[in-house]
Formats: structure tokens, C-alpha cells, sequence
């Protein structure tokens, strides 16, 4: 409670409607006059009027108001200001509490979404490495079937050649023979045939089934060149291919630039026999 409790009334004129002055006895109206107040008639209306003034304040003594009741009150603001200050504190403790879960959970969704790209990637990658897979094991699969064709044919080759030369191998130590087997003439619509490639001469044709290399003519390929032996080689001809054999050569054979004894011919091969080559074709 206050000290001074005052009440604030604003200052109006106030006007009352009082009864008509004949219906008010005559002492009465006489003692009306005496006081001083402001009478006005109206023959027609007969109506009394009468101004006042209200005080402006009105002032409740100090000591109306109990010490004890002002101690209380102080002390109930105090409460009630700490009380709201902690609120204050705690709501704000729980927005700044929110803001951080909020961000962590956009975070949490921007790692989610990075690791569903990273697997997406992972699995496309998967689908491409098990196709380069499947597709590397068959041509695995096409060149050992053709590597087991090309020995098969080598084989056939090396058994015709065999027995129309009267032997079984061409190892470089046996005695070769001094001068070549007839070979049987094979009867082929297109030959093979080996074109030299160090000169204008004309493409040798390869119709027989055994033919002998070497710088002597009495062979059936015959290369003039000191560095090529005597009987350098050999080439079957055959239906499965054509291979070539060296033969115990001093300076070999070679197929593309690799020293090879056996080789099983493809078209556009380049064969050097010693400083010699030919392109092959069929």
C-alpha cells in the first residue's frame, strides 16, 4: 500500500435538475436564497438549476497505510522481479538449446545426403567393375579356346610335316638334310604367299606343304643373303594355317621383330629370316 493515496477527480461543473420552486415549501426556498446559491426560474419550464465544484484530490493520510503492508509488498516485487528474470533466462537457454539442434539436424541431413551420393556412386561403380568382369572373363575364355585351336593346328602341322619329311621333330642339332623332300603341291584357290619387302622381287607363293628357306636355290624360298644359312627354315602350309620353323639358323627367325623357333602366321605378319623380310598374307 502507498504513503499518500490520493484519488484524482477532474474539476466539472455539474448541473442538477431539482423539482420546480413551487413544489418546494417556502422556508425551504427562503433558506435556499440565503445560502447564496444560483437560482434561475423559467415561467415556462420551471426548472431549478444549481452549479458546484467537485474537489480535484482527495488525500488519504499517511498513516492510514501499515508499515509492515509496505515491507511485504517491496518484498513480493523483489520475488516477483527475480522470479522473471529466471524465466526470462530459462526461455532464452531453451531458444539457444533449439538453434543447436536445429543446426545439428541440418547437418546430420547434409552428411545423410552425402553418404546416399557416396553409395550411389559406390553401387554404380560396382555395376561397371562386374561388367568389365564378365567381360574380361570371356575374352579370357575366347582367347583360350583360340590359343588351344592355334596348338592344335601347330600340332597337325607339325605331324603332316613330320611324316612327309621322314621325321617327327626339327631340332637345331639334327643333321639336316642335303637337299629338300619333294612336297607335296596343294591345290588352293587363293595360297598364301610371303612378299619381300627388301626388293622388287616378285611374291613368293606358298603351295606346297613344306617348303624350305634358305640362300641356296635349291631351296623353295630362296633369299640371297650372306646372312641367311644354308637351311634356314621351314613353313607349313596347311588348311588350319601357315607356320614357320627355324631349323638351327645362325641368325633366326623372327615374326614382328620377336626371335621365334615356332610360329603359327597371321595375316600381315612381317618375317625377317637373318636380314631379310617378307609380309605375309593370305
Amino acid at each position: 500500500m502507498s504513503s499518500n493515496l490520493t484519488e484524482s477527480l477532474s474539476s466539472t461543473q455539474r448541473r442538477q435538475v431539482l423539482p420546480s420552486l413551487l413544489d418546494i415549501p417556502g422556508e425551504e426556498r427562503a433558506a435556499t436564497d440565503q445560502n447564496g446559491s444560483a437560482i434561475s426560474s423559467d415561467e415556462e419550464h420551471q426548472t431549478l438549476y444549481i452549479a458546484f465544484e467537485a474537489p480535484n484530490e482527495v488525500t488519504v493520510p499517511a498513516e492510514a497505510v501499515d508499515g509492515s503492508g509496505r515491507e511485504e509488498l517491496s518484498e513480493l516485487v523483489a520475488s516477483q522481479a527475480l522470479e522473471l528474470a529466471a524465466n526470462r533466462a530459462e526461455i532464452a537457454r531453451y531458444q539457444r538449446e533449439q538453434e543447436d539442434l536445429q543446426r545439428g539436424l541440418r547437418l546430420r541431413e547434409t552428411w545423410l545426403q552425402e553418404l546416399q551420393a557416396e553409395l550411389k556412386t559406390a553401387q554404380e561403380e560396382r555395376q561397371v567393375f562386374s561388367l568389365e568382369v564378365t567381360e574380361a572373363r570371356a575374352t579370357l575364355e575366347r582367347m583360350e579356346r583360340r590359343l588351344a585351336q592355334q596348338a592344335a593346328q601347330i600340332k597337325a602341322l607339325e605331324s603332316d610335316a613330320a611324316e612327309r619329311m621322314g621325321k617327327t621333330l626339327l631340332p637345331a642339332e639334327r643333321a639336316r638334310p642335303l637337299a629338300p623332300a619333294p612336297a607335296e603341291v596343294l591345290n588352293l584357290a587363293n595360297p598364301p604367299r610371303l612378299q619381300p619387302l627388301d626388293g622388287d622381287a616378285e611374291p613368293i607363293i606358298l603351295n606346297r606343304k613344306v617348303m624350305t628357306v634358305g640362300r641356296t636355290r635349291d631351296n623353295h624360298v630362296f633369299v640371297p643373303s650372306q646372312l641367311v644359312s644354308r637351311d634356314h627354315a621351314r613353313v607349313l602350309v596347311g588348311e588350319e594355317g601357315v607356320v614357320v620353323f627355324d631349323v638351327g639358323s645362325a641368325n633366326g627367325c623372327f615374326v614382328n621383330d620377336h626371335q621365334v623357333k615356332r610360329q603359327l602366321l597371321r595375316d600381315g605378319d612381317i618375317v625377317r629370316f637373318g636380314d631379310r623380310r617378307f609380309k605375309f598374307s593370305v
